[in-house]
């Protein structure tokens, strides 16, 4: 136990400074097209037999495996997803790393983006100046005939939310949403303290899984019609959730809430013909996902991450701040997950009925006002307090993550303390010293 993470995890901070990975050669610059693909919600172990066009995704791709979320917040995650950058990073006003979709119109390409309106809007602002930019597609034929007018030096993004529990009514008509547990209902569950019916929990399940097979079915269509595209064979398909979802694992629901495993832990498959792929590891940080494709085309672009045609060493962080007067972190290394709590704030016992509330605009089990009020004092407190130290001393865990995607608990003091010791140094990588949030922010 120990040699797996203090031996491996104690030559990191070694690895970094004293040495760099063997350079390997970007793929030539080219006019083929490019198909990003993102899922929201969908987490790691959905993939499976009820899950065939997926699986068949393996079979095409040039590296797949599992991706780590930067961040357990969906907006969060998908930014930094598209950015190359962590959710601190993305806070940091001196920090300007364009998009992917900004990289490949400075490189000439034409964008087209099917995905919500608000991902153009602050604060994500990821489809600057994209003229052609339309709604996710309504159903799985609709995407292949999206794909069917693909053409060279263009560079097609297309995010499928069908995954995401809030997104279940939608998929549906109206009459057939009677029983159906509508965003305000699974909001309930967000509270740790607020136990799960088992009822709820297999409806939830069987919502999540009827979500996740339209995936597939999206996926299929979108996969068989790339494939009788002449320009297949050279063609760049790259297909990422961006996070994942809860369903109870952690006492919580949905994503937004924790860095639990089911939340952070999703698939990735990249299809990039020219790239040698050095990773060999099954799970790699989402955000390297950037530097991957960007080699190619914007060669000089600055990489906070190593490409996938590098073999990285690094333990993989993922951050969450502000969820009920605390920031929250987590290091992977391997399977062992440790996980940080920095409070700046006394956890408010009406915070989830108060994001209930303001989420909902339903004034039940709290008033709107009261609600705002609060949300507002935790922000100033999170603002006035530094991330990882907060106001009292952090409270750690390790957790070591099981082959049919459990977790168990691992009690080492020793281990906590150096970890939590690498996870700060981790974190403080790309900043010189620790500041507030409100300093922070452009």
């Amino acid at each position: 136990m120990r040699s797996s993470w203090a031996c491996s995890l104690g030559l990191l901070l070694l690895l970094i400074a004293c040495s760099k990975p063997a350079a390997v050669d970007p793929p030539a610059k080219s006019d083929r097209p490019v198909v990003l693909v993102t899922l929201a919600g969908l987490r790691a172990d959905a993939v499976g037999p009820r899950t065939p066009n997926l699986r068949k995704l393996r079979r095409v791709a040039d590296w797949s495996g599992h991706s780590i979320a930067a961040s357990g917040d969906p907006s969060a995650a998908l930014a930094s997803l598209l950015r190359g950058l962590s959710p601190w990073q993305l806070r940091d006003s001196h920090i300007d790393q364009p998009t992917l979709v900004e990289i490949f119109q400075e490189s000439g390409y034409q964008a087209r983006v099917f995905a919500p309106a608000y991902f153009r809007q602050p604060p994500l602002d990821l489809g600057q100046g994209v003229e052609a930019w339309k709604p996710p597609p309504k159903s799985p034929s609709r995407a292949a005939a999206i794909v069917a007018t693909l053409q060279d030096r263009e560079f097609l993004w297309i995010h499928l939310p069908h995954a995401e529990l809030t997104y279940g009514n939608r998929r549906r008509p109206k009459s057939q949403q009677s029983g159906r547990l509508r965003p305000g209902q699974l909001l309930r569950y967000a509270d740790p303290a607020r136990r799960l019916p088992p009822g709820e929990r297999r409806k939830i399940l069987a919502s999540y899984r009827e979500g996740v097979a339209l995936v597939d079915r999206y996926l299929g269509q979108i996969l068989g019609e790339l494939r009788r595209n002449p320009l297949w064979d050279e063609m760049i398909f790259v297909v990422a959730a961006t996070h994942g979802t809860e369903i109870g694992e952690a006492k919580q629901i949905l994503s937004g809430w924790n860095l639990s495993r089911p939340v952070i832990e999703t698939p990735l498959w990249l299809k990039i013909p020219g790239v040698q792929f050095q990773e060999t590891s099954q799970r790699v940080a989402a955000t390297r996902v950037w530097p991957t494709l960007v080699e190619g085309f914007a060669p000089t672009a600055p990489h906070h991450l190593p490409s996938l045609s590098f073999k990285s060493h690094e333990p993989i962080l993922s951050e969450l701040y502000g969820i009920n007067g605390a920031n929250l972190f987590s290091l992977l290394h391997q399977d062992l997950q440790l996980l940080w709590e920095a409070r700046f704030f006394e956890s408010a016992p009406a915070y989830y009925k108060a994001r209930r509330a303001v989420r909902t605009r339903v004034q039940g089990e709290m008033r709107l006002g009261a609600a705002q009020r609060l949300l507002k004092r935790l922000d100033k407190a999170f603002g006035d307090a530094l991330p990882l130290a907060g106001d009292t001393d952090p409270s750690i865990r390790l957790v070591r993550w099981l082959p049919d995607s459990t977790v168990e608990p691992i009690e080492d003091p020793a281990l906590l303390q150096e970890g939590g010791t690498r996870l700060r140094r981790q974190w403080m990588r790309f900043t010189d010293r620790e500041q507030k949030p409100a300093a922070q922010a452009p």
